[in-house]
């Protein structure tokens, strides 16, 4: 695809929106696995903004499985300009997608201020789903500017119902810091009053916490 190696995204597309059923499922193959991963992040980003927004559901799913390559070679960075072009479902599809491969708690924290708007009622599902030590700490951010005791709960016992060890932790640590009652299980992992303190300390304090 020479329109890629001379960065034409818009020249991309129109080849794309040509092509016949099959050669497109083609094409969608081969620019995720061999072709957007090579790509320099600002220059993948660039073909994002151009050609996704104009069909979503045909493209969308081909992007975000380069976009998984990319984050796993540590060649994505994200940028707030993608964010622009996406509906709801596309969002939802991103957060989804991105939420769990996210190796820093300032990575999660920008997906979902471009996503969320950092509401606690629109990312407390993704974070939860991601389940990934980074993503539970942006919930703790989150569940600390909540004001209602009720939706702090419901978003403790979300994470219970994962069902595993870490869950059960950052349950444990979501209980004794926000005073959480009647949880259904009982909890093996202590959290002393003394220790809460450390969890407003920053993303390293909050996993010495969590592996403690």
């Amino acid at each position: 695809m020479g329109c890629v190696q001379k960065a034409d995204a818009t020249e991309l597309l129109s080849l794309l929106q040509t092509l016949s059923v099959s050669d497109f499922r083609t094409a969608g193959y081969l620019l995720a696995e061999d072709v957007l991963p090579t790509l320099p992040s600002h220059i993948y980003w660039h073909y994002f903004v151009t050609i996704v927004p104009q069909n979503s559901k045909a493209y969308l799913g081909t992007f975000l499985k380069a976009a998984q390559k990319l984050y796993n070679k540590g060649q994505l960075q994200l940028s707030q300009m993608f964010a622009l072009t996406c509906s709801d479902v596309d969002a939802s599809k991103m957060l989804t997608t991105l939420l769990p491969l996210l190796k820093t708690s300032d990575e999660v924290e920008l997906l979902t201020t471009l996503f969320c708007h950092n509401q606690l009622s629109k990312a407390s599902a993704y974070l939860v789903k991601a389940h990934t030590l980074p993503c539970y700490y942006q919930l703790f951010k989150l569940l600390r500017m909540a004001e209602n005791a009720t939706e702090i709960r419901q978003v403790a016992l979300s994470v219970l119902r994962r069902g595993d060890a870490l869950s059960y932790r950052i349950t444990s640590m979501l209980k004794a810091y926000f005073d959480i009652k009647d949880l259904p299980v009982r909890l093996s992992f202590n959290v002393e009053d003394y220790q809460l303190s450390r969890l407003e300390q920053g993303y390293d304090s909050f996993v010495k916490m969590v592996r403690m």
